[in-house]
């Protein structure tokens, strides 16, 4: 388990006692560079290793039980065992230990997967079994193939059971990518059978079983445009008609892809229709990208604890982008996930959205609300923030809006910014979107598209435009008009670029309802 250490404390220490000087001033160090590093505040990570792909997580003894991968020898180590989080709001997380450490059995390491509550002892492991099923390297079978692990303990630690699934393709020597993985198992009621989504070369596979063991194939959504598909999930919600009353019940699919052949970058690709717990059916064939930055992949999306389930459901990521994942650490980026958002599926001028907002309890992580007055902005006269605004890590709201019915040209929100960089938000009101420009954020990692492409998300300017933006030491989220349409990124900006600022060119702007909320996060180094 982890706790804080802070410099305040580490301070009362050397004054407090002689004997104990050394050691204070060790932790005092340590604390000083814990705040100079770029470990994330407020979002879930790991001080050592590299963190990737979060696994679904369950309310298990009163509290949510997130289970992430950690490669804590990266590098030059490989492989990646199951570390265990847990939390009561889905915002404060305290990391509990290994659940699943590396290469136990002879088929590898764990990778991604999902866990389950066996609470009609289907597995024969007992009620109330928790039960993992989780892609293996199972170089002994020929490659990719299904572990089952199950747990006594609510998931603190798991025991290794058999490979359930073995690979079909394994000897297909025409296939360079022979994916079949990230298993995403859940109880389907009406056909009273555990129904699974299963990454595989272009399409994501459905399968059947009654006891968790034995699978038997039900169908396929094929997709070969969007490169290898990974991290599938399958879940009902409620859609919601313009008047908030539910319009009906349909599932949604959604999965790690690949954009890059239409102009994109990997992120988190979703689909709504209809499953009939043999094969799902999607209203649209293109699907939709459920966060337009280059930052939001690997996304696991879990029911909460409501009395209507299919109300919302939530989903978190992982923040980060294969195409630099390596280098980037190199640069001192450790890895994150991001916050926990809650999804909600709303018909937006017809179409079918999957909208997403931070979780409430997001509030809490900031212990201050500094306020900003309402200002016009215009040519030349830019917005003037408060006294301690500027900060490292917080979160940024506003309200914009056109000033007699008029919107100006371009409105432009620099954040992070100093030493010649900055990361940009800009909002177009005749092309009806925003765009967010991480070129300049700072040092560029990795020279391409990737990383400097300008990102873009459509903008509503029928009406004032609500902006919430979330910075990290490494990161920025942002969501506009109520998180209609949602923006990750990872910065690289110096810790000490904190300068804000809000322009408009080519008319005027009323920015109203300002409110910085400072970061509530321990500045101090974390110790087991």
């Amino acid at each position: 388990m982890r706790t804080f250490i802070t410099r305040r404390q580490a301070l009362g220490w050397i004054g407090s006692a002689t004997s104990l000087q050394s050691s204070a001033l060790k932790l005092l160090s340590e604390a000083t560079a814990a705040v100079e590093s770029r470990v994330p505040r407020f979002h879930v990570n790991t001080a050592t290793g590299r963190i990737n792909d979060p696994q679904r997580p369950l309310w298990i003894n009163d509290c949510w039980n997130l289970w992430v991968l950690w490669n804590k020898d990266f590098p030059p180590g490989h492989g990646t065992v199951w570390l265990r989080f847990s939390s009561i709001d889905l915002v404060h997380w305290t990391e509990r230990g290994t659940s699943i450490p590396k290469n136990t059995t002879p088929y590898g390491d764990v990778w991604t997967g999902s866990t389950v509550v066996d609470k009609a002892n289907a597995t024969g492991f007992g009620r109330d079994t928790v039960v993992a099923l989780m892609t293996m390297p199972c170089k002994p079978m020929g490659g990719q193939g299904t572990g089952r692990w199950y747990s006594h303990d609510g998931g603190a630690s798991f025991q290794f059971d058999s490979v359930v699934m073995t690979n079909p393709r394994a000897k297909n020597s025409n296939l360079l990518d022979k994916v079949f993985r990230d298993p995403n198992v859940r109880w389907h009621e009406p056909s009273q059978s555990w129904v699974m989504c299963l990454a595989e070369p272009g399409q994501i596979g459905f399968y059947r079983s009654s006891d968790l063991k034995s699978w038997k194939s039900s169908g396929s959504l094929q997709n070969a445009e969007l490169g290898t598909l990974e991290c599938p999930n399958l879940f009902p919600l409620h859609l919601h008609g313009s008047d908030g009353k539910i319009a009906g019940e349909k599932w949604v699919l959604l999965c790690g892809a690949n954009g890059t052949a239409s102009g994109f970058t990997t992120g988190t690709r979703y689909w709504v229709g209809a499953f009939d717990g043999h094969n799902f059916q999607p209203d649209e064939g293109a699907g939709r990208w459920l966060d337009a930055g280059p930052d939001f992949y690997a996304a696991t999306a879990f029911s909460g604890n409501s009395t209507d389930p299919l109300e919302h459901a939530f989903v978190i990521a992982w923040m980060n982008n294969w195409n630099y994942a390596d280098v980037v650490q190199k640069q001192g980026y450790i890895g994150q996930l991001s916050l926990v958002r809650e999804l909600r599926l709303q018909l937006v001028d017809g179409k079918q959205i999957l909208q997403s907002r931070p979780v409430d309890a997001v509030g809490s992580l900031f212990s201050a609300s500094i306020p900003g007055t309402q200002q016009i902005v215009s040519d030349g006269h830019d917005y003037t923030w408060p006294n301690g605004a500027s900060q490292t890590c917080c979160s940024i709201e506003l309200t914009m809006s056109p000033v007699s019915g008029s919107w100006p040209d371009t409105i432009s929100i620099s954040v992070r910014g100093g030493a010649n960089y900055s990361t940009q938000l800009e909002f177009k009101p005749g092309s009806g979107k925003a765009f967010l420009d991480r070129a300049r954020c700072g040092p560029v990692p990795k020279e391409g598209d990737a990383w400097k492409a300008r990102r873009s998300v459509p903008c509503d300017y029928s009406k004032s435009v609500s902006v919430s933006i979330f910075l990290d030491v490494g990161s920025i989220e942002v969501f506009l008009n109520n998180s209609e349409s949602t923006m990750t990124a990872l910065l690289t900006a110096p810790l000490d670029a904190t300068a804000l600022k809000l322009t408009a060119t080519g008319g005027q702007v009323s920015i109203t309802s300002v409110k910085i909320g400072k970061s509530d996060a321990p500045n101090g180094v974390m110790t087991e």
